[in-house]
């Protein structure tokens, strides 16, 4: 049996995945409506700026969440309002 606290992580992140997934497609999709809706194999081997480009956006990523993990919850009231001092 799944342990509730894994239960919870995984809910977890299957809800921010599905959303931050959801809400960069229909941006992409609104900015580039002409854009064709996927990359074939032969782009993928034609194209060493895909290869680049999506190495780069795995870095960012990256980079993005070691900065959110050292940044405070905005969203918390425990350190908006002094909670611990």
């Amino acid at each position: 049996m799944t342990k509730p606290f894994t239960y919870i992580l995984e809910l977890y992140l299957l809800i921010c995945l599905c959303a931050n997934y959801d809400g960069n497609v229909f941006f992409f999709r609104s900015f580039y409506p002409c854009y064709p809706p996927y990359v074939t194999d032969e782009l993928r081997q034609a194209l060493s700026q895909f290869k680049t480009s999506l190495a780069g956006m795995k870095k960012e990523l990256n980079n993005m969440q070691k900065d959110l993990h050292k940044s405070v919850p905005f969203f918390s009231t425990r350190y908006k309002v002094g909670h611990i001092k």
